[in-house]
């Protein structure tokens, strides 16, 4: 079953055109599992045009009956469920080579933003970047982005990328970050 993943899994890239990313096993818990930021955005807006995704995604928990037993998953983002979030889509994760990671599509600043964090020291620095970024953002008196704008993408604001010194995993860096 888990090599009919892989196939799918295949499949689904090459269709997104995640060019640098790699799937070597399902679970995500693989160090060989690769891909990069501007991989992961395009993940994230495909991830987004799936009403099923959305809303597991955006769970606080979900209880599960396997035979006899109940098993209560519960969402690891502590920002889910918070009055002051509008999460569409979300993704946490973490390997020991990729750290704590975010991956989520938000409105912030009255409008969809997809943020991408990698190599967190802990799930509260996520959360708390992610915090970071959505402040920023709000205070911003014209429309401004930070992370990326795809090549050959022209926003109707012209918006421009920006690298934040506060905020390293936000550069223009094409090297391949372990998922």
């Amino acid at each position: 079953a888990s090599w009919r993943i892989n196939v799918r899994a295949h499949f689904s890239l090459a269709r997104l055109v995640m060019t640098q990313t790699r799937f070597d096993e399902a679970s995500g818990l693989s160090s060989r599992n690769v891909s990069t930021p501007r991989d992961l955005v395009k993940l994230v807006k495909a991830a987004s045009r799936d009403p099923v995704i959305s809303a597991f995604s955006t769970l606080q928990s979900h209880e599960v009956r396997l035979g006899k037993s109940m098993f209560v998953y519960r969402n690891t983002n502590l920002l889910i469920g918070k009055s002051d979030w509008n999460i569409l889509v979300q993704k946490t994760g973490y390997t020991n080579d990729a750290g704590q990671c975010l991956v989520m599509e938000a409105i912030m600043a009255e409008r969809p933003v997809i943020v991408v964090l990698m190599n967190s020291f802990g799930s509260l620095t996520r959360t708390a970047d992610a915090r970071r970024i959505r402040r920023w953002m709000e205070a911003q008196k014209k429309s401004t982005v930070a992370g990326f704008v795809e090549e050959g993408d022209q926003s109707a604001s012209g918006m421009q990328p920006v690298a934040n010194s506060h905020y390293p995993h936000m550069t223009r860096d094409k090297s391949e970050s372990p998922l």
